[in-house]
């Protein structure tokens, strides 16, 4: 845990923390109803239904977010997990129609996000190899739900769709 950047490790440590509080009754389970607004919508996203759903998140969150968070710094990627976050709690009520919860929609969001601007602005054939590799594994995310009902196919949509929004707003040059 120690080679992790601050906010990686922030991220690992409140999934954990919330499982581990969910699994032992410290914490109501945290689930996104639909229609419905409280603070469960809020801290579902770090909320697990089991152990291997918790441990796949948390290997997304291990790959991309130490990258990310080096290349944007700490203040960027404040801003992009909070809008990535925030924009999920607030959609996701209407448009769900079954309870969810997970990380997932959120790293869906951190992949597509990096996955364009790996894509779009380097010049360097192995980030652009790895800009494309991630976007499949975008898709596939997004496809899992069809096979696998008990995955939100709303919330893996809306996360990689929110990251795109956020990755095609950082390429708009700002003017001084």
């Amino acid at each position: 845990m120690r080679d992790f950047p601050p906010i990686t490790k922030a991220l690992l440590i409140i999934n954990v923390i919330i499982f581990i509080a969910n699994q032992f009754g410290a914490l109501p389970y945290t689930v996104s109803f639909p229609g419905i607004y409280s603070i469960g919508t809020l801290l579902a996203h770090f909320s697990h239904a089991s152990l291997f759903h918790l441990g796949s998140n948390i290997i997304g969150i291990i790959i991309v977010s130490p990258m990310l968070e080096q290349d944007l710094r700490k203040k960027k990627y404040i801003l992009l997990l909070l809008f990535l976050w925030l924009s999920q709690a607030a959609a996701i009520p209407f448009l769900i129609n079954a309870p969810t919860l997970g990380f997932s929609g959120i790293l869906l969001g951190l992949l597509t996000f990096f996955a364009i601007r790996l894509w779009v602005q380097t010049r360097n054939m192995s980030n652009f190899t790895l800009g494309r590799d991630l976007l499949f594994l975008v898709g596939i995310n997004v496809a899992l739900p069809l096979f696998v009902p008990q995955i939100s196919f709303i919330g893996h949509a809306l996360g990689a769709l929110l990251g795109l929004i956020a990755a095609t707003a950082s390429l708009i040059p700002c003017r001084k």
